[in-house]
Protein backbone atom coordinates (compact mmCIF):
# COMPACT_ATOMS: atom_id res chain seq x y z
CA UNK A 1 0.00 0.00 0.00
CA UNK A 2 2.99 2.34 0.50
CA UNK A 3 3.45 4.85 -2.39
CA UNK A 4 6.55 6.68 -3.06
CA UNK A 5 5.65 10.04 -3.97
CA UNK A 6 8.84 12.13 -5.91
CA UNK A 7 6.30 15.08 -6.28
CA UNK A 8 4.55 15.35 -2.60
CA UNK A 9 6.89 14.81 0.63
CA UNK A 10 8.36 16.94 3.30
CA UNK A 11 10.37 19.84 1.85
CA UNK A 12 6.89 20.65 -0.14
CA UNK A 13 5.17 20.90 2.76
CA UNK A 14 7.91 23.28 5.00
CA UNK A 15 7.04 26.43 2.99
CA UNK A 16 2.88 25.85 4.28
CA UNK A 17 4.43 25.47 8.08
CA UNK A 18 7.14 28.54 7.71
CA UNK A 19 3.52 30.32 7.00
CA UNK A 20 2.09 29.71 10.21
CA UNK A 21 2.17 32.07 13.00
CA UNK A 22 2.78 30.37 16.07
CA UNK A 23 3.35 26.19 16.41
CA UNK A 24 1.15 25.29 19.08
CA UNK A 25 1.31 21.76 17.19
CA UNK A 26 5.63 21.70 17.89
CA UNK A 27 4.64 22.93 21.64
CA UNK A 28 2.72 19.75 22.10
CA UNK A 29 4.46 17.62 20.34
CA UNK A 30 8.32 18.83 21.70
CA UNK A 31 7.23 20.37 25.14
CA UNK A 32 10.79 19.97 26.54
CA UNK A 33 12.31 22.44 24.36
CA UNK A 34 10.12 25.28 25.21
CA UNK A 35 10.79 27.04 28.52
CA UNK A 36 9.00 30.17 30.26
CA UNK A 37 8.46 32.77 27.58
CA UNK A 38 10.79 31.14 25.18
CA UNK A 39 10.44 29.33 21.94
CA UNK A 40 13.13 27.45 19.32
CA UNK A 41 12.06 28.36 16.27
CA UNK A 42 14.76 26.06 14.19
CA UNK A 43 17.77 29.26 14.45
CA UNK A 44 21.12 28.02 16.45
CA UNK A 45 23.92 30.64 17.23
CA UNK A 46 26.97 30.52 14.50
CA UNK A 47 29.35 27.59 16.13
CA UNK A 48 32.02 26.37 14.94
CA UNK A 49 30.48 22.78 14.98
CA UNK A 50 27.04 21.73 14.30
CA UNK A 51 25.37 18.30 13.91
CA UNK A 52 24.00 17.97 10.98
CA UNK A 53 21.88 15.67 8.59
CA UNK A 54 22.36 15.86 4.53
CA UNK A 55 24.17 19.27 5.28
CA UNK A 56 20.97 21.22 7.31
CA UNK A 57 21.39 21.98 10.89
CA UNK A 58 18.45 20.79 12.55
CA UNK A 59 17.10 21.49 16.40
CA UNK A 60 15.98 17.43 16.61
CA UNK A 61 15.97 14.31 14.57
CA UNK A 62 13.22 12.08 14.24
CA UNK A 63 13.95 8.72 13.36
CA UNK A 64 12.31 5.33 12.99
CA UNK A 65 13.21 2.30 15.85
CA UNK A 66 16.18 -0.71 13.92
CA UNK A 67 16.56 1.92 10.59
CA UNK A 68 19.84 3.77 9.77
CA UNK A 69 20.21 7.89 9.67
CA UNK A 70 23.59 9.41 9.12
CA UNK A 71 24.73 12.50 10.39
CA UNK A 72 27.89 14.47 9.94
CA UNK A 73 29.81 16.58 12.82
CA UNK A 74 30.15 19.91 10.30
CA UNK A 75 33.20 22.04 11.47
CA UNK A 76 33.01 24.18 8.42
CA UNK A 77 33.22 27.42 10.31
CA UNK A 78 36.65 26.26 11.82
CA UNK A 79 38.39 24.75 8.81
CA UNK A 80 40.34 21.79 8.57
CA UNK A 81 43.08 20.51 10.90
CA UNK A 82 46.14 18.56 10.84
CA UNK A 83 44.69 15.37 13.52
CA UNK A 84 40.72 15.91 13.46
CA UNK A 85 39.05 13.31 15.59
CA UNK A 86 35.49 13.27 16.56
CA UNK A 87 33.90 11.73 19.77
CA UNK A 88 29.97 10.74 19.84
CA UNK A 89 28.46 11.04 23.28
CA UNK A 90 25.01 9.97 24.43
CA UNK A 91 24.00 13.67 26.39
CA UNK A 92 21.63 11.84 29.01
CA UNK A 93 23.69 9.06 30.08
CA UNK A 94 27.55 10.93 29.20
CA UNK A 95 28.27 7.27 27.72
CA UNK A 96 30.50 7.49 24.53
CA UNK A 97 29.08 5.96 21.53
CA UNK A 98 32.49 6.21 19.32
CA UNK A 99 35.57 8.03 20.80
CA UNK A 100 38.00 9.72 18.99
CA UNK A 101 36.88 8.49 15.24
CA UNK A 102 38.73 9.88 12.52
CA UNK A 103 36.01 10.27 10.18
CA UNK A 104 33.17 13.11 11.07
CA UNK A 105 30.64 10.72 10.07
CA UNK A 106 28.06 8.71 12.86
CA UNK A 107 25.32 6.12 11.82
CA UNK A 108 22.27 6.90 14.12
CA UNK A 109 20.76 3.05 14.83
CA UNK A 110 18.07 2.86 17.81
CA UNK A 111 16.51 -0.67 18.86
CA UNK A 112 13.39 1.26 21.00
CA UNK A 113 11.38 4.16 21.03
CA UNK A 114 11.55 7.24 23.09
CA UNK A 115 13.79 10.52 23.25
CA UNK A 116 17.66 10.43 23.15
CA UNK A 117 20.66 12.56 23.17
CA UNK A 118 23.20 13.16 20.57
CA UNK A 119 26.32 14.70 21.72
CA UNK A 120 29.87 15.59 20.00
CA UNK A 121 32.85 16.92 20.50
CA UNK A 122 35.57 17.67 17.85
CA UNK A 123 38.91 17.78 18.73
CA UNK A 124 42.81 19.37 16.77
CA UNK A 125 45.44 18.08 17.85
CA UNK A 126 44.01 16.72 21.26
CA UNK A 127 42.18 20.46 21.68
CA UNK A 128 38.74 20.79 21.82
CA UNK A 129 37.21 23.07 18.26
CA UNK A 130 33.60 23.31 19.45
CA UNK A 131 30.65 20.66 20.29
CA UNK A 132 27.30 20.10 19.63
CA UNK A 133 24.23 18.66 20.73
CA UNK A 134 20.50 17.85 19.15
CA UNK A 135 17.80 15.74 20.72
CA UNK A 136 16.56 12.65 18.54
CA UNK A 137 13.15 11.05 18.92
CA UNK A 138 12.73 7.75 17.75
CA UNK A 139 9.45 6.44 16.65
CA UNK A 140 7.61 3.61 14.30
CA UNK A 141 6.68 3.90 10.92
CA UNK A 142 3.00 3.49 10.40
CA UNK A 143 2.46 0.49 8.30
CA UNK A 144 -0.39 -0.96 5.98
CA UNK A 145 -1.27 -3.41 9.00
CA UNK A 146 -2.01 -0.73 11.46
CA UNK A 147 -3.98 1.96 9.47
CA UNK A 148 -6.46 1.81 7.29
CA UNK A 149 -7.08 4.40 3.88
CA UNK A 150 -10.71 5.85 4.13
CA UNK A 151 -11.73 6.71 0.16
CA UNK A 152 -15.33 8.75 -0.51
CA UNK A 153 -17.35 8.36 -3.70
CA UNK A 154 -19.90 11.39 -4.57
CA UNK A 155 -21.46 13.33 -7.38
CA UNK A 156 -19.92 15.98 -9.22
CA UNK A 157 -20.44 19.15 -6.92
CA UNK A 158 -20.45 17.17 -3.41
CA UNK A 159 -18.25 17.74 -0.88
CA UNK A 160 -15.92 14.30 -0.02
CA UNK A 161 -14.42 13.27 3.38
CA UNK A 162 -11.40 11.26 2.97
CA UNK A 163 -8.70 9.90 5.91
CA UNK A 164 -7.22 7.74 7.99
CA UNK A 165 -8.20 5.09 10.47
CA UNK A 166 -5.45 3.02 13.26
CA UNK A 167 -2.35 4.43 13.90
CA UNK A 168 -0.67 7.47 13.64
CA UNK A 169 -1.03 11.31 15.41
CA UNK A 170 -0.11 13.11 12.29
CA UNK A 171 -0.94 13.43 8.91
CA UNK A 172 0.26 15.53 6.36
CA UNK A 173 -1.87 15.78 2.78
CA UNK A 174 -1.32 17.23 -0.31
CA UNK A 175 -3.40 20.02 -0.11
CA UNK A 176 -1.85 21.33 2.98
CA UNK A 177 -4.30 19.76 5.19
CA UNK A 178 -2.50 18.32 8.62
CA UNK A 179 -5.83 16.57 10.17
CA UNK A 180 -6.31 13.17 10.35
CA UNK A 181 -9.87 13.66 8.03
CA UNK A 182 -10.18 16.57 5.21
CA UNK A 183 -12.82 17.77 3.53
CA UNK A 184 -12.49 18.34 -0.49
CA UNK A 185 -14.84 19.18 -3.42
CA UNK A 186 -13.03 17.26 -6.61
CA UNK A 187 -14.12 18.03 -10.17
CA UNK A 188 -13.62 14.94 -10.74
CA UNK A 189 -12.26 11.21 -9.69
CA UNK A 190 -9.18 12.52 -7.78
CA UNK A 191 -6.12 11.08 -5.79
CA UNK A 192 -4.51 12.99 -2.50
CA UNK A 193 -1.13 11.44 -1.46
CA UNK A 194 -0.31 12.28 1.97
CA UNK A 195 2.33 11.47 4.82
CA UNK A 196 0.96 9.82 8.53
CA UNK A 197 3.44 9.78 11.26
CA UNK A 198 3.22 9.27 15.13
CA UNK A 199 4.94 12.81 14.96
CA UNK A 200 4.51 16.18 13.38
CA UNK A 201 5.45 15.97 10.30
CA UNK A 202 5.29 19.88 8.57
CA UNK A 203 9.19 21.10 9.51
CA UNK A 204 9.43 23.67 11.85
CA UNK A 205 13.33 23.34 12.89
CA UNK A 206 13.21 19.94 13.22
CA UNK A 207 13.38 16.88 10.40
CA UNK A 208 11.16 13.60 10.68
CA UNK A 209 12.36 11.02 8.91
CA UNK A 210 9.84 8.65 10.30
CA UNK A 211 6.70 8.60 8.35
CA UNK A 212 4.35 6.32 5.97
CA UNK A 213 3.02 7.54 2.27
CA UNK A 214 -0.25 6.63 1.14
CA UNK A 215 -2.90 8.18 -0.82
CA UNK A 216 -6.89 8.42 -0.51
CA UNK A 217 -9.44 8.51 -3.78
CA UNK A 218 -12.43 10.57 -4.44
CA UNK A 219 -14.21 9.06 -7.10
CA UNK A 220 -16.60 11.25 -8.59
CA UNK A 221 -19.78 10.31 -10.70
CA UNK A 222 -20.93 12.38 -13.36
CA UNK A 223 -24.30 11.48 -12.58
CA UNK A 224 -27.11 9.07 -10.14
CA UNK A 225 -25.73 5.93 -10.41
CA UNK A 226 -28.58 3.64 -11.00
CA UNK A 227 -30.16 1.45 -13.54
CA UNK A 228 -33.84 0.88 -14.83
CA UNK A 229 -34.26 -2.54 -15.68
CA UNK A 230 -37.08 -3.87 -18.24
CA UNK A 231 -37.81 -4.53 -22.09
CA UNK A 232 -37.03 -2.08 -24.93
CA UNK A 233 -40.16 -2.96 -26.73
CA UNK A 234 -43.44 -4.55 -25.87
CA UNK A 235 -46.61 -5.28 -27.97
CA UNK A 236 -49.44 -2.96 -28.37
CA UNK A 237 -51.64 -3.05 -25.49
CA UNK A 238 -49.63 -5.00 -23.55
CA UNK A 239 -48.44 -4.20 -20.37
CA UNK A 240 -44.90 -3.64 -19.39
CA UNK A 241 -42.75 -4.03 -15.80
CA UNK A 242 -40.06 -1.68 -15.43
CA UNK A 243 -37.67 -2.03 -11.83
CA UNK A 244 -35.01 0.50 -10.39
CA UNK A 245 -32.39 -1.45 -9.26
CA UNK A 246 -29.60 0.79 -6.62
CA UNK A 247 -32.19 3.67 -6.18
CA UNK A 248 -34.59 4.94 -3.89
CA UNK A 249 -37.46 7.92 -3.59
CA UNK A 250 -37.97 6.95 -6.80
CA UNK A 251 -40.31 9.18 -8.83
CA UNK A 252 -42.36 7.25 -12.36
CA UNK A 253 -43.17 10.21 -14.75
CA UNK A 254 -42.92 12.86 -12.23
CA UNK A 255 -45.52 10.45 -9.86
CA UNK A 256 -43.87 8.58 -6.59
CA UNK A 257 -43.78 5.09 -6.88
CA UNK A 258 -42.07 1.81 -5.38
CA UNK A 259 -38.76 0.20 -7.19
CA UNK A 260 -41.74 -1.54 -9.17
CA UNK A 261 -43.98 -0.29 -11.86
CA UNK A 262 -46.30 -1.25 -14.68
CA UNK A 263 -47.52 0.57 -17.62
CA UNK A 264 -49.91 -0.57 -20.33
CA UNK A 265 -48.45 0.52 -23.74
CA UNK A 266 -50.49 1.75 -26.83
CA UNK A 267 -47.65 3.49 -28.96
CA UNK A 268 -43.73 4.42 -28.82
CA UNK A 269 -43.24 5.93 -25.38
CA UNK A 270 -41.08 7.47 -23.01
CA UNK A 271 -40.71 6.15 -19.29
CA UNK A 272 -39.36 9.54 -16.88
CA UNK A 273 -37.76 7.76 -13.88
CA UNK A 274 -36.06 10.15 -11.04
CA UNK A 275 -33.80 8.63 -8.06
CA UNK A 276 -31.38 8.79 -5.16
CA UNK A 277 -28.51 6.59 -5.75
CA UNK A 278 -26.91 5.06 -2.51
CA UNK A 279 -24.42 8.04 -3.17
CA UNK A 280 -26.91 10.61 -2.27
CA UNK A 281 -26.55 11.43 -6.23
CA UNK A 282 -30.37 12.36 -7.48
CA UNK A 283 -30.96 12.37 -11.20
CA UNK A 284 -33.32 11.61 -14.11
CA UNK A 285 -32.93 9.00 -16.72
CA UNK A 286 -35.37 7.90 -19.48
CA UNK A 287 -36.53 4.67 -20.67
CA UNK A 288 -37.42 3.99 -24.45
CA UNK A 289 -40.48 1.93 -24.73
CA UNK A 290 -41.02 0.82 -28.48
CA UNK A 291 -43.72 -0.79 -30.29
CA UNK A 292 -43.45 -4.35 -31.82
CA UNK A 293 -45.80 -6.20 -33.43
CA UNK A 294 -43.98 -9.37 -32.89
CA UNK A 295 -40.23 -10.04 -31.99
CA UNK A 296 -37.77 -10.96 -35.03
CA UNK A 297 -34.92 -13.88 -34.74
CA UNK A 298 -33.17 -16.90 -36.39
CA UNK A 299 -31.90 -19.65 -35.50
CA UNK A 300 -27.90 -20.58 -36.07
CA UNK A 301 -26.97 -23.97 -36.25
CA UNK A 302 -23.12 -24.89 -35.32
CA UNK A 303 -21.44 -27.81 -35.33
CA UNK A 304 -18.22 -27.84 -33.86
CA UNK A 305 -18.45 -24.26 -33.29
CA UNK A 306 -19.05 -24.10 -37.13
CA UNK A 307 -21.83 -22.48 -38.89
CA UNK A 308 -23.47 -25.76 -40.57
CA UNK A 309 -26.83 -27.34 -41.00
CA UNK A 310 -25.98 -30.82 -41.29
CA UNK A 311 -24.47 -33.19 -38.20
CA UNK A 312 -22.58 -36.39 -39.02
CA UNK A 313 -24.69 -39.07 -37.03
CA UNK A 314 -24.05 -38.98 -33.30
CA UNK A 315 -22.23 -35.39 -32.90
CA UNK A 316 -23.57 -32.67 -31.23
CA UNK A 317 -25.05 -30.03 -32.67
CA UNK A 318 -25.55 -26.56 -30.60
CA UNK A 319 -28.50 -24.25 -31.76
CA UNK A 320 -28.69 -20.45 -31.00
CA UNK A 321 -31.41 -17.94 -31.12
CA UNK A 322 -30.81 -14.13 -32.23
CA UNK A 323 -33.16 -11.60 -31.06
CA UNK A 324 -32.79 -8.19 -30.18
CA UNK A 325 -36.28 -7.72 -28.59
CA UNK A 326 -37.19 -11.28 -27.56
CA UNK A 327 -36.85 -11.68 -23.38
CA UNK A 328 -38.26 -14.97 -23.73
CA UNK A 329 -37.70 -18.43 -25.41
CA UNK A 330 -39.69 -21.50 -24.82
CA UNK A 331 -37.61 -24.61 -27.05
CA UNK A 332 -38.99 -27.95 -28.98
CA UNK A 333 -36.95 -29.53 -26.09
CA UNK A 334 -38.96 -27.20 -23.39
CA UNK A 335 -35.59 -25.76 -22.68
CA UNK A 336 -36.15 -21.67 -21.87
CA UNK A 337 -32.55 -20.80 -22.76
CA UNK A 338 -30.76 -18.31 -25.56
CA UNK A 339 -29.15 -21.86 -26.84
CA UNK A 340 -29.34 -25.25 -26.59
CA UNK A 341 -27.41 -28.33 -27.72
CA UNK A 342 -28.20 -31.75 -28.57
CA UNK A 343 -27.68 -35.24 -30.45
CA UNK A 344 -29.87 -35.60 -33.53
CA UNK A 345 -30.66 -39.30 -33.90
CA UNK A 346 -32.33 -38.20 -37.28
CA UNK A 347 -32.68 -35.57 -39.59
CA UNK A 348 -35.21 -32.98 -38.14
CA UNK A 349 -36.50 -29.37 -37.65
CA UNK A 350 -35.82 -27.40 -34.90
CA UNK A 351 -38.00 -24.45 -33.65
CA UNK A 352 -38.06 -22.08 -31.04
CA UNK A 353 -41.20 -19.99 -30.02
CA UNK A 354 -39.99 -16.28 -28.78
CA UNK A 355 -42.52 -13.59 -27.05
CA UNK A 356 -41.47 -10.05 -24.91
CA UNK A 357 -42.87 -9.84 -21.53
CA UNK A 358 -44.37 -12.08 -19.12
CA UNK A 359 -47.93 -12.17 -20.99
CA UNK A 360 -46.70 -14.48 -23.61
CA UNK A 361 -48.47 -11.87 -26.16
CA UNK A 362 -46.55 -11.21 -29.41
CA UNK A 363 -45.12 -14.72 -30.04
CA UNK A 364 -43.16 -15.72 -32.70
CA UNK A 365 -42.06 -19.06 -33.53
CA UNK A 366 -38.38 -19.48 -35.50
CA UNK A 367 -37.35 -22.65 -37.36
CA UNK A 368 -34.30 -24.65 -38.74
CA UNK A 369 -34.44 -27.99 -40.24
CA UNK A 370 -30.97 -30.14 -39.76
CA UNK A 371 -29.51 -33.24 -41.59
CA UNK A 372 -28.62 -35.71 -39.99
CA UNK A 373 -26.09 -37.92 -41.98
CA UNK A 374 -24.03 -40.87 -41.34
CA UNK A 375 -20.22 -39.96 -41.75
CA UNK A 376 -19.14 -43.34 -41.79
CA UNK A 377 -21.03 -44.57 -44.98
CA UNK A 378 -22.75 -47.50 -44.04
CA UNK A 379 -24.91 -49.18 -47.13
CA UNK A 380 -26.86 -52.40 -47.15
CA UNK A 381 -27.88 -54.72 -50.53
CA UNK A 382 -31.11 -54.46 -51.91
CA UNK A 383 -31.08 -58.26 -53.10
CA UNK A 384 -29.01 -61.25 -51.97
CA UNK A 385 -28.65 -64.32 -54.13
CA UNK A 386 -28.06 -67.10 -52.36
CA UNK A 387 -24.66 -68.71 -52.60
CA UNK A 388 -24.13 -66.26 -56.01
CA UNK A 389 -20.73 -63.98 -56.38
CA UNK A 390 -21.26 -61.93 -52.89
CA UNK A 391 -21.46 -65.03 -50.29
CA UNK A 392 -22.60 -63.22 -47.71
CA UNK A 393 -24.92 -59.78 -46.78
CA UNK A 394 -24.04 -57.42 -44.03
CA UNK A 395 -23.39 -53.81 -43.88
CA UNK A 396 -21.18 -52.16 -46.45
CA UNK A 397 -18.77 -49.63 -45.69
CA UNK A 398 -15.64 -48.26 -42.98
CA UNK A 399 -15.70 -49.83 -39.53
CA UNK A 400 -15.08 -47.80 -36.82
CA UNK A 401 -13.08 -49.89 -33.95
CA UNK A 402 -14.67 -47.61 -31.64
CA UNK A 403 -18.42 -48.36 -32.25
CA UNK A 404 -19.77 -51.49 -30.98
CA UNK A 405 -21.77 -53.33 -33.52
CA UNK A 406 -24.98 -55.83 -34.03
CA UNK A 407 -26.25 -57.18 -36.80
CA UNK A 408 -29.47 -59.42 -37.14
CA UNK A 409 -31.81 -61.04 -39.82
CA UNK A 410 -35.37 -62.02 -39.51
CA UNK A 411 -37.95 -63.50 -41.35
CA UNK A 412 -41.40 -62.71 -41.96
CA UNK A 413 -42.70 -64.35 -38.84
CA UNK A 414 -40.26 -62.03 -36.49
CA UNK A 415 -37.81 -65.25 -36.26
CA UNK A 416 -33.95 -64.87 -35.68
CA UNK A 417 -32.23 -66.49 -38.36
CA UNK A 418 -28.54 -65.29 -37.59
CA UNK A 419 -27.00 -62.54 -35.79
CA UNK A 420 -23.59 -60.89 -34.96
CA UNK A 421 -21.63 -58.08 -33.08
CA UNK A 422 -18.50 -58.19 -35.83
CA UNK A 423 -19.03 -55.57 -38.82
CA UNK A 424 -16.78 -57.52 -41.27
CA UNK A 425 -19.30 -60.66 -41.06
CA UNK A 426 -22.37 -61.45 -42.70
CA UNK A 427 -25.00 -64.04 -43.59
CA UNK A 428 -24.59 -66.90 -45.77
CA UNK A 429 -28.42 -67.07 -46.55
CA UNK A 430 -28.41 -70.35 -43.92
CA UNK A 431 -30.82 -71.15 -41.34
CA UNK A 432 -29.60 -74.03 -39.68
CA UNK A 433 -27.34 -75.12 -41.98
CA UNK A 434 -30.06 -74.89 -44.55
CA UNK A 435 -30.71 -72.40 -47.53
CA UNK A 436 -33.64 -70.20 -46.87
CA UNK A 437 -36.46 -70.08 -49.12
CA UNK A 438 -36.33 -66.90 -51.38
CA UNK A 439 -38.66 -64.03 -50.09
CA UNK A 440 -38.09 -61.10 -48.51
CA UNK A 441 -36.86 -60.60 -45.01
CA UNK A 442 -35.85 -58.16 -42.42
CA UNK A 443 -32.74 -56.73 -41.08
CA UNK A 444 -31.63 -54.43 -38.14
CA UNK A 445 -28.71 -52.76 -37.83
CA UNK A 446 -26.94 -51.14 -34.73
CA UNK A 447 -24.54 -48.91 -34.16
CA UNK A 448 -23.33 -47.52 -30.37
CA UNK A 449 -20.93 -45.35 -29.24
CA UNK A 450 -20.16 -42.31 -27.07
CA UNK A 451 -23.59 -43.89 -25.03
CA UNK A 452 -25.68 -43.05 -28.44
CA UNK A 453 -27.17 -45.77 -30.18
CA UNK A 454 -28.29 -45.63 -33.83
CA UNK A 455 -30.52 -47.81 -35.15
CA UNK A 456 -31.13 -49.15 -39.02
CA UNK A 457 -34.20 -51.43 -40.04
CA UNK A 458 -34.88 -52.69 -43.51
CA UNK A 459 -35.18 -55.68 -45.98
CA UNK A 460 -33.65 -57.58 -48.15
CA UNK A 461 -34.71 -59.53 -50.93
CA UNK A 462 -33.12 -63.18 -51.45
CA UNK A 463 -32.76 -64.86 -54.88
CA UNK A 464 -31.79 -67.89 -55.66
Amino acid sequence: MLLFLSAFGLNTLQAAAMATSEPDWFRKAFPEKFSEGQRKNGTKAASRVNIVYEGHRYESLVVCVGENCLVTADHTRYGTGTDMRYSWWDVEGGTPFLENQTTPDYNLYYAKEGRHGLYVVVTDQGNEIGRDTIDVYVGTRPVPATYTVIPDTVCYGMEATIGTEGQGRHWAWSTGGTTQYINIRPPKTTYYPFLLSDYPIVELGYKNLCYAEDSSWVKVFDSAQFSVIGPNGICEGSTIELRVENGRDILWNGQAGGNVNRFPVYHDTVIQVTATDRYNCRGKQSKEIGMIASPDGELRVYVDNEPSDSVCLGRKVQIEVLSDMADHFLWFTRDTTTAIELIPKTDFRAYCDLWVGASGDCKTRIEADIRVENCNRVYFASGFVLDGHTKTFGPIGVEDTARQYYFAVFNRSGEMLYSTHEFSQGWDGRFKGQWVPPGVYVYVFRETYEQFEWTRRGTVSVLR
